[in-house]
């Protein structure tokens, strides 16, 4: 799989904030169609509504965060359903939990960086599966592995940053015998797009090459 830079900052959306920075808009075309966003932080600066209309369908979601914003919780409608995600971090940043209800099932994840900063864990139940997974950094942070349980059994997938061109590759280095890459990279996938276009991170109609092993 592979993911340059121009595929993440080249996204068809335009953003208008006002003056104090507390509320605006996103809009913009996708290949499903027009998105309008807005959004609006409250005068606390620890809690807000986000609210508009994607190709889907509406989404509504109101978000706080505690005193220190370490915990807090996101919950409201989108077009797939309601969600409900409460997030809690340790005092160091290192560790913590998210949880709560989707559409699709009930979340719990798990994760914890060691104290070299470039090794740890992420573990716990999505939707499809429990997932259970390490990941090494080298030195430089431009490359690594990660590896652990899938919903469809245990992986090791290897990645390397290149600067010029921008690019990330992900190549398949272990995997089960009789389980497909593409289904491999399915489940990979469906990882990405719960931590970015789920939680409103990502730009839509971005497209993934990757590499088979």
């Amino acid at each position: 799989m592979r993911c340059s830079r121009s595929q993440l900052n080249d996204s068809p959306y335009a953003m208008d904030l006002s003056a104090d920075g507390k509320s605006g808009t996103v809009s913009g075309k996708s290949p499903r169609g027009d998105v309008v966003i807005g959004f609006n932080l409250n005068a606390d600066g620890k809690s807000g509504t986000i609210l508009g209309k994607s190709p889907l369908g509406d989404v509504v979601i109101d978000f706080h965060l505690s005193a220190d914003g370490k915990s807090g919780t996101v919950s409201g409608k989108s077009p797939l359903g309601d969600a409900v995600i409460g997030f809690h971090l340790s005092a160091d940043g290192k560790s913590g939990t998210v949880s709560g209800k989707l559409p699709r099932g009930d979340v719990v994840i798990g994760f914890n960086l060691n104290a070299d900063g470039k090794s740890g864990t992420i573990a716990g139940i999505l939707p499809r599966g429990d997932v259970a997974i390490g990941f090494h950094l080298s030195a430089d942070g431009k490359s690594g592995t990660v590896s652990g349980k899938l919903p469809r059994g245990d992986v090791v997938i290897g990645f390397d940053y290149t600067e010029a061109p921008a690019e990330l590759t992900l190549t398949i280095l272990e995997k089960p015998m009789f389980v497909p890459v593409p289904l491999l990279w399915a489940d990979f996938s469906y990882a990405l797009r719960w931590a970015t276009e789920g939680l409103g991170l990502g730009p839509e109609g971005k497209t993934l090459a990757h590499e088979r092993s």
